[in-house]
């Protein structure tokens, strides 16, 4: 009895030993102070929700100062081409974070330059790396900085009296561009700090309907003459 005691524990044992080498040989990182540990509680979320496919609210977790006109479905259409896409539906799959470091990314932001800004390794189980760069900010919360998700200052004119939309959501005169000085009877110019990285869509309130995108830059929407 003793003798097949021994021996199943000799092949636990050198099961151990395999699964261990099948693992990640990295360390799991261990926060070193308050705001390490908010960062990764916000990444480890972030990470999660790609796993399982969970798209729910995803772009409350990406920095994007004005995300007015950026959906979900922007969110997760570029983190299905991004360096994340392999973990994407991977929910089964082990990833843990592994480093965590200061990071000199600049953030396209005039009103958050000097951002705070950290980059988070994650690790899976077959010993494959995800970076992703988390920035602060101007509340100091902590958000996941995928800046080609959006493009910025995106202009376009309608005709005086139109009200539009971009992709369902209205257009108010908060996006007017200031005129400096430059009338325009018949037309006004909207100035869009952040629009989708891909193509979007654009109605108004007379019927035009017009799929565009940010390289668009003559779009002109006029009344329906009928």
């Amino acid at each position: 009895m003793k003798k097949k005691i021994v021996l199943f524990l000799c092949i636990m044992g050198i099961m151990a030993v395999l699964t261990g080498c099948a693992s990640s040989s990295k360390e799991i990182y261990t926060p070193q102070n308050i705001q390490e540990k908010k960062a990764k509680k916000v990444a480890d979320k972030f990470v999660k929700k790609v796993q399982k496919e969970d798209y729910k609210d995803i772009k409350s977790y990406i920095y994007i100062p004005d995300n007015t006109f950026i959906k979900d479905d922007d969110v997760s259409w570029y983190i299905e081409r991004s360096n994340l896409e392999d973990i994407v539906g991977m929910s089964k799959k082990q990833i843990v974070l592994t480093n965590m470091e200061k990071d000199n990314t600049v953030i396209d932001d005039s009103d958050n330059n000097n951002a705070t800004t950290r980059k988070l390794t994650y690790t899976t189980e077959d010993s494959e790396d995800y970076e992703i760069i988390l920035v602060q900010d101007r509340n100091n919360d902590w958000k996941i900085y995928m800046p080609d998700i959006y493009v910025s200052n995106y202009k376009y004119k309608a005709e005086k009296n139109l009200t539009t939309y971009i992709n369902g959501i209205e257009v108010t005169s908060d996006y007017i561009e200031k005129s400096n000085g430059v009338v325009d009877d018949n037309y006004t110019t909207y100035d869009i700090p952040f629009v989708p990285n891909r193509e979007f869509t654009i109605t108004s309130s007379d019927g035009f309907k017009e799929n565009v995108t940010s390289n668009d830059s003559d779009v002109q929407i006029e009344k329906n003459k009928k």
